[in-house]
Parts: structure tokens; C-alpha cells; sequence
């Protein structure tokens, strides 16, 4: 039924033409979405992606010194949080002396291939593996919230994680500038 009011009939048909154009944003054009990896048929969930996440931080360790608190996130190929078993390498590069390069500084190996391990490193409330690195350089107290700046003013957390085959990297930046 079309009101009768002019002013009402007015409102509702800019109302029916508008309706169209805001809608036609929330649905997506395949052609434009990322392309998606391969399906693989024996593991459909399978890590396609990996991601140093936001929540990463530096903060002090029980013994006073610097401690990595690195969240690394694994996504399906429908970018949807996920496990993976494998190996889990964390690299910390700093600045190389004398240079404009970056040098690596620490690492950390991780074995996500025991079950147990893989279900404690894990956090379900971010969907991330919460890892506490020990044994950073002592000049990390710089990035310490609330800490006088060091001289190091930016720092790289690479994460790689070789499975089945395949290696997955991301790099993080820590800058302070």
C-alpha cells in the first residue's frame, strides 16, 4: 500500500532507492576477494598463513630482564584462526653495527609436533600461540613500556613455521621512535 501523505510517499520512495545502493556494500565481488590456497583434501584447515601478532610485547621477566611475549597466529585459507603441528622458529633481528642492515640477534626453535606442547603454547581467549621468550639481549629493556628509550630504536620478530613440507614467515616491526 503507497501512503497517501505526499510528504510520506516522498520519504518512502528516496527510501526504496537508497535501500539498494547501501546494501550493495555489504555483499563482496569474488573477483575482487584475495585468492584463497589450495584446498588440500587431507587437511582442509591447514595453516596457509602465519602472523606476529599485535598483542607482541616486551615486558620484564621475573629476574628483571627483558622478556618476549610473542602471540603468533596461524590462518586457514579462509583467514580464520587455526593449529598447526610443525616446527616454530622465532628470530630476533636488531641493528647490525656500523651498517643499515639488520643482523639476527636471538632465536628461539619451538616443537609444535607433540600434541601437548602444541595444546599448552596455545591460548584459546586470542586464538594465538602465546610464546614467553627468556635470553633476549639486555638493551630490549629499552622497548620496555614506560622505560627510558635505549639506543636501539627498532627491532624485527620474524616467525617461520616449516610443515609438511612448506614454511610460512612474518615479520613483526618494533619501532620507537
Amino acid at each position: 500500500m503507497i501512503p497517501r501523505n505526499p510528504r510520506t510517499r516522498a520519504t518512502s520512495f528516496a527510501l526504496v532507492l537508497l535501500l539498494p545502493a547501501a546494501l550493495g556494500g555489504c555483499f563482496s565481488d569474488s573477483a575482487t576477494s584475495p585468492p584463497k590456497a589450495p584446498l588440500d583434501p587431507a587437511n582442509p584447515f591447514r595453516a596457509t598463513a602465519i602472523r606476529v601478532h599485535p598483542l607482541t610485547q616486551i615486558v620484564p621477566g621475573a629476574d628483571g630482564s627483558p622478556e618476549i611475549i610473542c602471540h603468533v597466529e596461524l590462518l586457514d585459507r579462509w583467514g580464520d584462526s587455526t593449529k598447526s603441528l610443525g616446527d616454530l622458529t622465532i628470530r630476533l633481528f636488531g641493528p647490525k653495527a656500523g651498517s643499515a642492515g639488520d643482523a639476527e640477534v636471538s632465536r628461539w626453535d619451538l616443537d609444535l609436533t607433540n600434541l601437548d606442547d602444541n595444546a599448552a603454547l596455545f591460548d584459546p581467549a586470542t586464538r594465538t600461540y602465546r610464546l614467553q621468550l627468556a635470553g633476549g639481549p639486555d638493551w630490549l629493556a629499552g622497548f620496555i613500556a614506560g622505560a627510558q628509550p635505549g639506543a636501539v630504536r627498532r627491532i624485527i620478530l620474524q616467525a617461520s613455521l616449516s610443515s609438511l613440507g612448506r614454511t610460512l614467515t612474518d615479520d613483526y616491526v618494533i619501532d620507537r621512535r
